[in-house]
């Protein structure tokens, strides 16, 4: 486009801009007439997680992006991804979670709304290592990670904030089903220590297994 195309077109918008302004001035029934750009029940936002208590573990998450669907009667946590750590006194139990969730949740009143959640979690033990075995093969030693779905309930309390902006509370309940035997196609997690001795005993298993995570999480919509 040239630059005398672009002034002209320029030119052209500005007048037009400034001719319907007038004539809604003289004529205000008109404005009845005017088209609104409708209202999105769509909205972005950003959340943290200070505190979610698993097994003999704490985590604290934050979740870095979501997309929601909210109007007179839902509420609709349409997909976010989030990423925790836990805090343990057991070295071999620390994990960091990266978690996709939904939460298509029901206003049961004004501000609350509950419902399902689904998702998927991937594991990992930062201070644990694991080899696969199946059959007479086997892979090298890795940093230990698993995955599985997550499935729970959730309740919200939403509050407007000023005019384009929601303030949400999430109460969370929701069991981890991942597993640190074996693969979903029958591959055998072998896990080792900090030390490389292998992790046979089952209490030195249970703080690595999944369990029912309670959790509270703040959000910023937008």
């Amino acid at each position: 486009m040239t630059l005398v195309s672009t002034l002209i077109l320029t030119l052209f918008l500005l007048v037009n801009f400034s001719a319907r302004a007038t004539l809604l001035e003289e004529f205000p029934h008109l404005e009845k007439f005017n088209f609104v750009e409708p209202k999105s029940n769509l909205y972005l936002g950003l959340g943290v997680a200070p505190v979610a208590l698993m097994n003999s573990k704490i985590m604290y998450s934050f979740n870095l992006f979501q997309v929601h669907y909210v109007n007179d009667k839902l509420d609709i946590e349409i997909i976010s991804t989030s990423m925790g750590k836990t805090i343990t006194q057991n070295s071999n139990a620390e994990s960091n979670h990266f978690i996709m969730r939904t939460i298509p949740k029901y206003k049961i009143y004004s501000v609350i709304s509950v419902g399902p959640m689904l998702g998927l979690e991937f594991v990992r033990f930062a201070n644990l290592e694991s080899r696969l075995f199946k059959s007479n093969y086997a892979t090298p030693k890795e940093t230990f990670t698993t995955h599985g779905a997550i499935f729970g309930v959730s309740a919200s309390e939403t509050f407007k904030y000023k005019e384009k902006y929601y303030f949400k509370i999430n109460q969370l309940v929701y069991k981890q089903a991942y597993s640190i035997e074996k693969t979903s196609d029958d591959w055998e997690y072998i896990v080792y220590d900090i030390n490389g001795t292998e992790v046979r005993k089952e209490t030195d298993k249970e703080p690595l297994k999944a369990t029912i995570v309670y959790a509270i999480e703040f959000s910023l919509l937008f």
